[in-house]
């Protein structure tokens, strides 16, 4: 499990002042990382990784290096996950996905420079 920010970052850009939502906000940082680091193509795109390819990891975790503009997205994308939990179609933004956006139009803004083109 990956994670490119810290629980106490999240819970900042969320405005959270309590761990009541700590169990989904984990959730939240490993799933969104995750999709990060699959929309970039690789981690190596966002943060330093060794010879064999990891990242240097914190006592909690967290990815250490990590772009400002990867972190940055991914705090935009919890907090748009955190505001429609129940989707993008529930919210009847469902055209959004037809568009082949992964993740939302904010976050996919700032990673866009940093993506790995893949042709398949």
């Amino acid at each position: 499990m990956i994670k490119l920010v810290s629980a106490a970052a999240a819970r900042e850009q969320l405005h959270l002042d309590n761990d009541m939502q700590a169990d989904w906000l984990d959730m939240a940082i490993a799933g969104v990382s995750a999709a990060v680091v699959a929309w970039v193509g690789d981690i190596a795109r966002i943060a330093p990784v060794d010879s064999d390819g990891q990242p240097t990891v914190d006592s909690d975790g967290v990815v250490e290096g990590v772009d400002g503009a990867a972190v940055l997205a991914v705090l935009v994308e919890i907090a748009y996950q955190y505001r429609f939990r129940e989707g993008a179609a529930e919210q009847n933004q469902g055209d959004w996905f037809k568009s082949g956006y992964v993740l939302n139009m904010s976050s996919t803004a700032l990673l866009t420079p940093l993506r790995q083109p893949v042709v398949r």
